[in-house]
């Protein structure tokens, strides 16, 4: 019988609009909506677990919903990571070292703390880059560099790579693999199931405008809602192929500031 999980993508917190930083704040949820969140999946006995864990346990199931968050923002540590204790749940937390410690982000002694509270520390690549850009040469040293210094840093293993915007190819999972990850979080939505394996995790991702409805729908494997998200990513991904990223970019930031 085929297994499920939601496997939730998040990127910063706030309490005020100043606290983001250089943060995308399309992706960005108030700290206020992020703990109803998880204080309404926990009162329904819906277990907030990361990604590594499932990825290593194998035990898939409607009443587990996975958490990541992508970047490595400072309000991950000051805000979501004690939220998250404080309901004896844990995620995944996709950082870039070459930020660690730069303003708005958290640093090594803090990335120290998460992973001793028991949360997982995993790659988002060493730069923010877009790794269908890259070449197979600088791919490859943007997942053993992230990888190695995380490693060195906080001394467990990285096993999970997610690329940033989404960005990836069959070259990056096949480098990927070939480097010691075992699985790879994409911005491709839907569930994750037993039966997908892990060179394509999808996630889905909790934006701006993302109620907390369509949120307790997905924790609950709700797929009605799911069409509507599918087809957004599906012609935002034709678009990013035939404008390009720095194209693409452009136009989005004009977009959102309309």
């Amino acid at each position: 019988m085929k297994s499920i999980s939601p496997v939730f993508m998040f990127h910063a917190l706030y309490n005020v609009a100043s606290e983001l930083y250089d943060a995308d704040s399309h992706y960005a949820i108030t700290v206020s909506e992020f703990e109803e969140l998880v204080a309404h999946l926990v009162s329904n006995n819906i277990e907030i677990t990361s990604l590594c864990k499932l990825v290593e346990t194998e035990s898939l199931n409607e009443k587990k919903v996975c958490f990541t968050f992508d970047d490595g923002h400072i309000s991950n540590y000051e805000s979501a990571v004690p939220i998250l204790l404080k309901y004896n749940a844990s995620a995944d937390f996709f950082i870039n070292p070459a930020y660690v410690g730069n303003k708005g982000y958290i640093d090594w002694d803090g990335l120290r703390s998460m992973h001793a509270s028991g949360m997982s520390i995993q790659s988002h690549g060493h730069h923010h880059y877009y790794f269908d850009d890259l070449d197979t040469a600088t791919i490859r040293k943007e997942l053993e560099l992230s990888k190695m210094t995380i490693e060195d840093n906080l001394g467990s293993e990285v096993s999970i790579f997610a690329p940033p915007g989404g960005r990836i190819t069959p070259a990056v999972k096949d480098i990927a693999f070939d480097l010691g990850y075992s699985a790879i979080a994409t911005s491709r939505p839907g569930y994750w199931n037993s039966l997908t394996g892990t060179k394509d995790i999808p996630r889905l991702a909790v934006l701006a405008n993302t109620s907390s409805e369509e949120m307790y729908a997905w924790a609950s494997t709700d797929r009605s809602g799911l069409y509507k998200i599918v087809a957004k990513y599906s012609i935002t991904r034709i678009a990013k192929k035939i404008l390009g990223n720095k194209l693409y970019d452009r136009l989005r930031s004009a977009a959102l500031s309309e």
